[in-house]
């Protein structure tokens, strides 16, 4: 990527990056579904309130912030958690982003090589190099190079 090799860290912090705010929504989830006031707010029991619940709080982790109709999300207890789950969603992972930009900006450049995708392809097309099969000629594609 930009002519730098990505590495277990990038990865590491790329899948903290991601994992970070769901882990907080199951985590505000099973906080809510546990507390009574949490419970209050509801208008519907069993499985359907308990996707209201968590719709609203993977809502606002992604900077959305809306809720089903059957949730009473105008509470306090409401407003402080899916506050601050907003809040993880939004400024958490900017931590891995800045690693990741750091990281890369300290190494040194790859050498392009003959396996390289030229950068001037579309990104659809950068995974679309058929592989050579002996006997045909470079550059023609079938059905069997995909």
């Amino acid at each position: 990527f930009l002519g730098k090799k990505l590495g277990p860290y990038e990865m590491a912090m790329s899948t903290a990056a991601l994992l970070i705010p769901m882990g907080m929504v199951l985590i505000f989830t099973a906080i809510a579904i546990s507390t009574k006031t949490g419970l209050s707010s509801l208008n519907n029991t069993g499985t359907h309130g308990l996707s209201e619940i968590l719709y609203a709080y993977t809502s606002a982790c992604g900077n959305n912030g809306s809720a089903f109709a059957g949730l009473n999300a105008n509470t306090p207890f409401y407003n402080l958690s899916t506050g601050f789950c907003m809040l993880i969603g939004r400024f958490v992972t900017i931590i891995p982003a800045l690693a990741i930009a750091g990281s890369l900006a300290a190494k040194k450049n790859v050498p392009v090589t003959e396996m390289t995708p030229p950068p001037a392809l579309p990104e659809a097309e950068r995974g679309s190099f058929p592989i050579p099969s002996q006997g045909r000629e470079q550059g023609v594609r079938s059905e069997k190079d995909f």
